[in-house]
């Protein structure tokens, strides 16, 4: 999970534009990537289920959201990582 920490972080420092309905996964860039493979590692377990327990982890200890994203009728097809710098859909 720091790793990811470690990655949302240096998003949030970096030159991109301040906007939290900005949609970071459709921006070129290799750490947006890299936060997509590792949230959806973390947040979604083999038979695609949300990880609750890690995602509250991750907002009590580190102030990240992760919320739905699109649905249907069997649950979260994605999920969503807010940062400062906007949103991070994967899974």
């Amino acid at each position: 999970m720091q790793r990811l920490v470690d990655c949302v972080k240096v998003i949030e420092t970096s030159l991109l534009p301040d906007d939290k309905d900005l949609h970071l996964d459709v921006i070129d860039h290799p750490l947006v990537d890299e936060i997509i493979f590792i949230a959806t590692r973390l947040f979604i377990d083999d038979k695609g289920k949300p990880l609750f327990d890690e995602m509250d982890r991750l907002q009590s200890e580190y102030g990240y959201l992760v919320f739905p994203g699109e649905r249907d009728r069997f649950g979260w097809v994605t999920a969503c990582l807010q940062t400062k710098k906007g949103i991070i859909v994967f899974g």
